[in-house]
């Protein structure tokens, strides 16, 4: 807990504390030499790799979240329970939330590294979501509601449930990209699909975001926004195997889309800096923002368009709020440096 929560408002954001970061990987090592396996193993694991993944060490964190979801399979952590009433339901709760936060981590890390399989398995529709924050902490989890994986977008919803949804979203978006069918056709139509579905669910969290502080969804809508980003760039070749002009049209479109909101997100967050809460800042946005920097990037470079200063005033916007991220993440300031 210590090791993921330091924060040394280090700018350039090279601020790992190796030193303890070094005692708490022999710290576990030793606990899975000596001890067996144990939920209070795999949360260590998992904040080890949530730290790796926030701080810019992408292979390693690869690898960690793997040995981690192993670590939960073996426990049963990937067993989905049947919601219950009595003092069982906090410990249910706490296994749930403990796998939904590996399945939602290894989705964010393979970002990176798209082609590569994911070991947690899509979350089914009879799965329940995560309850807020608030009735696990002030006990009253065991007489909430249990909010179902198909629950409208209407039904209100936690920070992290909503982060649980839109990991789903882009758990299904990676296997598009790693395993596409031979069809062509069905590969198009599967990509729109997921634009369409990632589209409507982005849309209710700005909405959402009203409820709680400001950086409450940033989570979700990152991970929403990088999974649209990344179906429209390396969707490119079954796209224009399949209909190139007009599919080039609209995804250049769907990019502009995407980048408008993250320029729109980027501007109400960067007129609230001064009240920014650095511990509530999530790792999962850092690099939506950079794909939609290079985005942009790319549409200056190619020309042709008479919205250059918008686009540099929108590539600022997001290069502020990349560094003010970079402040709690190291792999902000790992991004800002390859924009610039």
């Amino acid at each position: 807990m210590l090791l993921i929560t330091h924060v040394s408002h280090d700018s350039r954001g090279e601020h790992m504390d190796e030193s303890l970061y070094r005692k708490v990987k022999r710290m576990i090592l030793l606990s899975e030499l000596e001890c067996e396996p144990s939920l209070d193993l795999v949360q260590a694991r998992f904040l080890l790799a949530s730290y790796k993944m926030g701080h810019g060490l992408e292979s390693a964190a690869f690898l960690s979240i793997g040995a981690c979801a192993r670590l939960a399979i073996v426990l049963g952590l990937d067993q989905g329970t049947q919601p219950d009433n009595g003092a069982a339901r906090t410990v249910l709760e706490e296994r749930s939330r403990i796998w939904w936060g590996i399945v939602i981590v290894e989705r964010c890390i393979n970002l990176t590294f798209p082609e590569r399989p994911l070991i947690t398995p899509d979350p089914e529709v009879t799965d329940y979501l995560p309850v807020e924050d608030d009735g696990l902490d002030n006990g009253s989890v065991q007489y909430s509601t249990p909010i179902p994986m198909t629950a409208a977008s209407s039904v209100r919803a936690g920070p992290f449930a909503r982060e649980a949804q839109a990991a789903s979203l882009l758990g299904r978006s990676l296997t598009h990209i790693a395993k596409p069918t031979p069809d062509p056709e069905f590969n198009l139509e599967e990509s729109r699909q997921l634009e369409r579905t990632l589209t409507s669910f982005l849309n209710v969290l700005p909405r959402e975001d009203l409820i709680k502080p400001c950086s409450a969804y940033c989570g979700a809508m990152g991970m929403c926004t990088s999974a649209l980003l990344l179906l429209h760039t390396r969707d490119g070749t079954q796209r224009r195997q399949a209909q190139e002009e007009e599919d080039s049209a609209y995804s250049k479109d769907a990019l502009n889309s995407c980048c408008g909101f993250v320029v729109e997100r980027a501007a109400e967050y960067t007129s609230e800096l001064a009240t920014v809460d650095l511990d509530s800042l999530p790792p999962f946005t850092p690099y939506a923002i950079y794909q939609a920097s290079v985005v942009q990037h790319r549409f200056l470079e190619q020309g042709g368009t008479n919205d250059g200063k918008s686009i540099r005033h929108g590539l600022d916007l997001m290069g502020k709020m990349l560094a003010s991220f970079a402040l709690r993440w190291g792999v902000a300031g790992k991004l800002y440096r390859l924009l610039r």
